[in-house]
């Protein structure tokens, strides 16, 4: 299925570095570590942003011979890599930005990591691949899964709260409800039907997938009108 929205790419430093869809990238970048696992990919990024603390002196000449712009922040420094990566992602709410390494690593920064995304509004639908399967931030809009028949699913509030929210083609669907920041209702849930259809009005919403990688699905992305 061709994809119609705009696709970013940023891999940031976490150990579970999963190789990204085979899409036509428009921006690709690199946070700190996260330039090693494009260099393993061998695909090159456009720029490479954060301290380098953690990138190899390969990787960074890997990029750097393959034209990369370096954006190198002092180690004492207030912002993580990634939100300073995020600084550099076009504010553009019809793309999709893919992620690569955001789970692996130590605990703490994976919820660092999407809380952090879960500020990002701006970058339009985000989506990574986990260790279990997939998932991603949602902010306001609709979103259409297919191909996640029979897989496991999972909607988690990331604000205060989620409004107006619509989850249908799952075993249990929510039509206009409100999900409040750590409620359980979005969870343990199951795909029954060729297409997943979520949308809200308001907040940060993170879906989950067990079983397929982003490269599996056909996704339809429609946001919310500013």
């Amino acid at each position: 299925m061709a994809e119609p929205h705009p696709h970013v790419l940023l891999a940031i430093g976490g150990s579970d570095a999963f190789e990204p869809p085979k899409f036509t990238w428009d921006i690709i970048l690199a946070a700190d570590h996260g330039a090693d696992h494009l260099r393993d990919f061998n695909i090159p990024a456009s720029k490479i942003i954060g301290d380098l603390d953690s990138i190899s002196e390969d990787a960074l000449a890997f990029h750097i011979d393959n034209g990369a712009k370096v954006f190198q922040a002092i180690q004492d420094k207030d912002q993580t890599d990634l939100e300073l990566a995020l600084q550099h992602v076009p504010p553009r709410v019809e793309q999709e930005l893919f992620l690569v390494g955001v789970c692996g690593g130590r605990f703490d920064h994976i919820l660092m990591n999407i809380f952090t995304l879960s500020r990002a509004s701006t970058a339009g639908l985000i989506a990574f691949d986990t260790p279990e399967g997939c998932g991603g931030i949602l902010p306001p809009g609709q979103i259409c899964i297919g191909d996640a028949r029979n897989c496991n699913a999972g909607l988690l509030a990331q604000t205060p709260v989620v409004k107006n929210l619509c989850s249908q083609g799952v075993q249990w669907e929510l039509y206009d409800e409100t999900l409040a920041f750590g409620e359980g209702r979005g969870i343990s849930n199951h795909v029954t039907e060729s297409q997943w259809r979520i949308s809200h009005r308001q907040g940060a919403l993170l879906w989950l997938i067990s079983g397929p990688r982003r490269a599996d699905l056909e996704i339809e992305w429609l946001p919310a009108p500013v």
